[in-house]
């Protein structure tokens, strides 16, 4: 008989519970007075455990220094199963209980071996946990094979007959007491890993995703990632769903096995060329969805920072994930390199831009995440102030002046776009610089700020993401020499200025491919008292300062190359040859951003890599399949976003800020005045020297001419007539 008993037998059998002791017991006796054989034990108690059969006690009973209960059944009994059997009073234990457990789902390998499970908890919460090798569970996968559910079905079954793959292990069951063949991917939409290939090449696979647009988002990212090696698939949307309903829901409202086999037949094939699943049905001027950011592709220490973040500072998680890129990325600097292929690497050097509104909260986040390199700058400054006051010191009582060095000023952040400035900067930092402003669009402005947006520097901008060793000539100095200059760029940009990461005058020069651009879809701004806690923050300084290293000097740094293992290799070779085929077979006005996503996947599994490695996550100093693969969810992350910006960029020019500016003017007469300009409330003007450089936008894209006003200060705009 199975050692677990419904609560009905428990009360059968134990009729005579001990009722709970008056209010003015003692909490420790009211709460053992609740279980039956208590005796001490150690540091606590032991005693029977209600929730099953237990003849011999196997229940540890402890409370620990803070007066937290501690409940530990060496039978495996949850949690909150003991508590419920044994009635104990919510306010006893100071605890808030648990969702019950409503389902368990087992992931096993090959030989029926449980590898993990996934629970359901009430209120639809699912937690993945694994076997400690002890009767109990660690409550997360890492480390864990990760498999098709079901797979001995999946195995055993005719290659020929076909596979549905449902959102959840609920539908998957489903199918398979219809008699179907069905299947799920633990983590539901959105999580795909590339290892699930092998179970699925060669066989006739449909996609059954959940009627929302997360379930149609991770059904396309399955379908490209699956495309190439199964025989056949489609990827099916049912019928007259509810919002959120899944394939269970449609055989609860009457559907059948032969009507779905009929809809599959009348299903298209899925190819890479036709609309996406959750456009199909979206009006033609709404703008592109995007992929959700894949928050489980950082280490668990920075899971928990973005995850905390989200809810403290009620914003998109992406806003802390792809501001994380440039900032640990800038941690590294130049320490470490990775290898693609003999004579082929890439640093971890990352450019990022947010997009997002006014209001957003993306100023405190970028604050947030910079904390720890603002905190690595102060340090500098306080050594450099130090070795300054031993050098004076020195100074003043050696009488061999000649050979004391003055002390060098090292730095790691900056806000000063001027190339020239940031030139001086990294020759005296060549380890590397983090350069991060909350308004991007003031660094592109900053490249041609003295030479009315003529000069090269955008070009300079190409090489030093390229870390390609450049000189800059100076007026009456001598000219500063780069070599291998390594700097990461962050921070925002609102929507009507993502004209200003393009060249002035329309150029496609590349600048723009480099940017990994994010425009998450906004949430609701509100007030939550939810704030990141101190241990998660603390683990994020802690995992920043170990990228840092010991050597705190910017100056000083030993640069390593790092390899891929031969797995690793073999994932990427896979992702770069369907990357390939993607460049070559279509996605031409995409096809620069493309070009550079490459290199962008090399160096974000450099950043993961490390990131893993100094955290303990995983063991091998050279790049491992894990970095690989989790490099490759960002990069098809960023694509998502990449064809929603240049949606947005390619509109009719009257959605742009430029044709915005026209009407504007065209309304005012054709004719208008700096000043007029600075009060006319244009996104991104709040001064004179601004309305003027959008005034010069307009003049060098020939749009109008500048006239000499009546005064010497004053200068007039005419639009050219059409």
């Amino acid at each position: 008989m199975n050692n677990k008993q419904s609560k009905a037998t428990r009360s059968k059998k134990k009729p005579n519970r001990p009722v709970p002791r008056k209010r003015n017991a003692s909490d420790t006796v009211a709460v053992l007075d609740h279980f039956e054989d208590v005796s001490p034990n150690g540091d606590g108690w032991i005693a029977r455990c209600p929730a099953h059969d237990d003849n011999t006690p196997s229940l540890s009973i402890k409370k620990n220094g803070s007066g937290k209960w501690l409940f530990h059944c060496f039978a495996g009994c949850e949690f909150e199963e003991i508590i419920e059997a044994a009635a104990v009073p919510r306010k006893l234990i100071n605890i808030s209980f648990e969702p019950p457990i409503e389902a368990k789902y087992d992931y096993r390998d090959e030989n029926d071996k449980l590898l993990f499970q996934v629970i359901r908890k009430k209120g639809k919460k699912f937690v993945q946990r694994q076997p400690d090798g002890v009767d109990g569970w660690i409550y997360n996968l890492r480390s864990v094979r990760r498999v098709p559910y079901k797979l001995n079905l999946l195995l055993e079954a005719n290659p020929g007959q076909r596979v549905y793959l449902a959102e959840g292990e609920k539908d998957a069951d489903r199918l398979v007491a219809e008699g179907l063949l069905g299947t799920t991917l633990p983590g539901g939409a959105g999580k795909w890993r590339n290892e699930y290939e092998e179970y699925f090449a060669d066989r006739h696979v449909v996609i059954l995703p959940d009627n929302d647009q997360a379930g149609k988002q991770g059904a396309e990212q399955i379908a490209e990632n699956l495309h190439s090696r199964v025989l056949s698939l489609r990827v099916l949307s049912l019928p007259d769903l509810p919002e959120g309903g899944d394939v269970s829901d449609f055989f609860d409202n009457g559907g059948t096995k032969t009507q779905l086999r009929d809809l599959t037949k009348e299903c298209p094939k899925w190819s890479p060329g036709q609309p996406k699943v959750s456009e199909r049905r979206s009006v033609s001027n709404e703008i592109q969805n995007v992929l959700p950011f894949p928050t489980e592709a950082f280490p668990a220490c920075l899971q928990r920072l973005i995850t905390e973040g989200e809810a403290a500072y009620s914003c998109p998680s992406d806003f802390f994930g792809v501001t994380l890129l440039s900032v640990l990325g800038a941690a590294i600097g130049q320490t470490f390199q990775i290898q693609l292929k003999p004579g082929y690497v890439q640093s971890a050097a990352v450019f990022s831009a947010i997009v997002a509104r006014p209001g957003d909260r993306k100023s405190p986040v970028l604050e947030c995440v910079t904390g720890p390199a603002y905190e690595l700058n102060h340090q500098l400054e306080e050594s450099y102030h130090a070795e300054l006051k031993d050098y004076e010191k020195a100074r003043k009582e050696s009488d061999e002046k000649e050979g004391l060095e003055h002390p060098k000023r090292s730095q790691f952040v900056t806000t000063d776009a001027t190339l020239e400035s940031l030139t001086s900067l990294l020759c005296e930092n060549p380890r590397g610089l983090l350069f991060a402003q909350d308004e991007l669009s003031g660094w592109t402005r900053a490249l041609g700020q003295y030479k009315g947006g003529r000069g090269n520097d955008r070009q300079k901008w190409l090489s030093l993401w390229s870390n390609s060793s450049e000189t800059i000539n100076r007026k009456s100095q001598d000219p500063l020499v780069l070599k291998r200059p390594f700097v990461c760029v962050t921070g925002c940009i609102q929507p009507d200025m993502l004209g200003e990461l393009v060249d002035r005058r329309g150029r496609e020069d590349g600048f723009m491919h480099r940017v990994l651009v994010a425009y998450p879809d906004p949430v609701p701004v509100r007030w939550t008292d939810d704030c990141i806690s101190d241990e998660t923050m603390d683990e994020y300084r802690k995992l920043f300062f170990a990228l840092v290293g010991n050597e705190l000097d910017t100056r000083s740094y030993c640069e390593q190359t790092l390899r891929m293992t031969q797995r690793a290799k073999t994932v990427w070779r896979r992702w770069a040859d369907k990357h390939c085929e993607e460049l070559n077979d279509g996605h031409n006005h995409l096809r620069g951003v493309w070009s550079k996503l490459e290199a962008y996947c090399g160096r974000l599994a450099l950043i993961l890599h490390r990131c893993r490695y100094v955290s303990g996550e995983t063991k091998s100093r050279d790049v491992d399949s894990g970095s690989i693969e989790s490099a490759v969810m960002l990069i098809e992350y960023f694509k998502s976003h990449a064809q929603r910006v240049y949606q947005l960029m390619r509109r009719d020019g009257d959605d742009t800020r430029i044709g915005k500016s026209i009407r504007w003017i065209r309304s005012e007469g054709g004719c208008v005045t700096v000043r007029q300009v600075q009060r006319a409330g244009i996104v991104g003007v709040n001064s004179s020297s601004t309305a003027r450089v959008l005034l010069e936008d307009l003049a060098e894209a020939g749009f109008g001419t500048f006239q000499q006003g009546k005064r010497k200060d004053s200068l007039s705009f005419i639009l050219n007539a059409t």
